[in-house]
Parts: structure tokens; C-alpha cells; sequence
């Protein structure tokens, strides 16, 4: 009896891991599914149905050293803006992992890639991109922070 108990204990402990794992499967790519409509939507340049993606207020750093800490509005019209001096825009990840910070119930997409573009003359470019997406309690993008070094030609 005791033998069958463990047993049973054992193949309960199993089940009980194997559904957390699917749900930080689950969740893992509902995030990483947000980062990848956000950048279709920068590639597009159309923005109206991802403003509930991001929280009221948003941070965003650049390599270069610029901080916005501003309001998803302005957001969303600076990255409009700046997309519209584009003729075309292509944002490739090549990997992403999610990562949770347990104390603060923040959630972040880690994201390696490309971007490629060209300007309104014709000119083409690109850079290699590392982004950290975080998303607070709510899911909602609350800060990306993005790293670029030239592509090698």
C-alpha cells in the first residue's frame, strides 16, 4: 500500500510540473507574440490597434544613451514619425527567450536580430539589434531597451 501511495505521489508530482511548464509555455509565447505584432506594426507603420499593448507609461532606451520616458500617446506617435521617414522596414529576431522576475511579477522578452531598411532615396541599411522587452503584471509593455552594432557588410 505504501509502495502504491508513492507511486501515486510521484506520478501526481509529474502532472503537477508537466501543466506549470505548459503555462510558462503558454505565457512565454503570448509575450513573445506581442513583441513580434509590435514590430510588424513599427515595419508597417501602423499602430492603431497596439496601443493597449503598452502600459500608460512607457521607457525606452537606446544605445546611444536617449531615454523617453513618456506617455504611450507620444510613444506611438514618435515611432510613427520616425518610421514615416522610411521607404521600408524589416525587423528580424533570431532568438528570443522570456525570462520572470518573481519579485516585481515583470516578464521579459530577450531578443536577438536584425533590422534592415531604406531610405526614401533608395539607400539600404542595417543594423544588428539585442532588445529587452519588459512587461509588468498587467502584460503590458512598461520599457524596451535596445542595443545595436552596425551589420557587417
Amino acid at each position: 500500500m505504501k509502495k502504491s501511495l508513492g507511486i501515486l505521489s510521484c506520478m501526481l508530482l509529474l502532472i503537477a510540473m508537466s501543466c506549470s511548464e505548459k503555462a510558462a509555455t503558454d505565457s512565454e509565447s503570448v509575450y513573445k507574440n506581442k513583441v513580434a505584432l509590435v514590430r510588424k506594426a513599427y515595419d508597417s507603420n501602423s499602430w492603431e490597434n497596439y496601443k493597449s499593448y503598452f502600459a500608460d507609461t512607457v521607457s525606452f532606451r537606446f544605445s546611444d544613451g536617449t531615454v523617453w520616458n513618456i506617455s504611450s500617446d507620444t510613444l506611438l506617435s514618435r515611432l510613427k514619425y520616425y518610421r514615416g521617414l522610411l521607404a521600408s522596414n524589416d525587423n528580424v529576431a533570431h532568438n528570443e527567450i522570456v525570462t520572470a522576475d518573481s519579485a516585481t511579477g515583470d516578464n521579459w522578452v530577450r531578443s536577438w536580430g536584425i533590422e534592415k531598411w531604406s531610405d526614401t532615396n533608395g539607400k539600404a541599411d542595417s543594423i544588428l539589434l539585442q532588445e529587452n522587452w519588459r512587461f509588468n503584471s498587467d502584460g503590458r509593455i512598461v520599457e524596451l531597451q535596445v542595443y545595436t552594432s552596425k551589420a557587417m557588410q
